[in-house]
């Protein structure tokens, strides 16, 4: 008999609902083949109750088994140490910790599940002192090149708060010339300018431009793509 936490440990067991629906598949298997009963369950019967088996154990599944962080957890152990997770000078954390997650996921097992996300995201802004968080929700990660000065190469990376909702009313249109961009985009240009002193000439409109120019291409890919 189970008690206590081996009972919680057996349940949340990842192979627990494989076992479960194996079971219980063949339970119903053997009692349909059975002669007195066989004749009993009708054919649209036997068809119903082995999928709402599956239904049934798949509900557990996602209510028992994926919150549990155990799988997760073993499998990193087993992969090996994750990259870790650099936060930049005046980066969000919700898109820092986004980025590090798809990008060690190519090699790891996916770590940017719900629940360990939410659990990472408590550690960065409510248990590390020297961050602070604006938002929860990340902002779509762009590269749009690189941009060198003095022999060195900057990265222009373009974190787009176009795709949420609530941080796009933020974005308000205007002309630079004839070309219409918005504030959200010329301010990521003030914040990349501002890494250098002094700024090269023009720097804030070009970034500018170049923003708006790749952002457009990528969202005309994004239409043709979906078309």
């Amino acid at each position: 008999m189970l008690k206590g936490g081996a009972a919680v440990s057996a349940v949340e067991h990842p192979l627990f609902c494989v076992l479960l629906l194996f079971a219980l598949q063949t339970l119903f298997f053997l009692l349909s083949s059975i002669p007195p009963l066989d004749t009993k369950i009708s054919a649209p019967l036997k068809i119903v109750v082995p999928i709402f088996i599956i239904v049934l154990v798949s509900i557990l599944q996602a209510v028992l088994v994926e919150p549990n962080v155990s799988v997760d957890k073993a499998m990193h152990t087993l992969e090996g140490k994750l990259p870790d997770l650099i936060i930049l000078e005046g980066e969000e954390p919700v898109d820092a910790l986004l980025k590090w997650g798809k990008e060690a996921a190519k090699v790891h097992h996916p770590i940017v599940r719900e629940n360990i996300y939410w659990e990472l995201m408590d550690e960065l802004c409510n248990q590390t002192e020297s961050l602070s968080c604006k938002r929860d929700r990340a902002w779509e990660y762009l590269d749009f090149g690189v941009m060198t000065r003095m022999g060195n190469e900057f990265a222009i990376d373009f974190y787009n708060p176009h795709v949420e909702p609530i941080s796009r009313r933020e974005c308000h249109p205007l002309l630079i010339g004839e070309v219409v961009v918005d504030t959200c985009i010329k301010n990521a240009a003030i914040d990349f300018c501002g890494y250098f002193v002094p700024p090269p000439n023009n720097c804030i409109r070009d970034i500018t431009l170049h923003l708006a120019s790749q952002l457009r291409i990528t969202d005309e890919k994004r239409f043709d793509t979906k078309c």
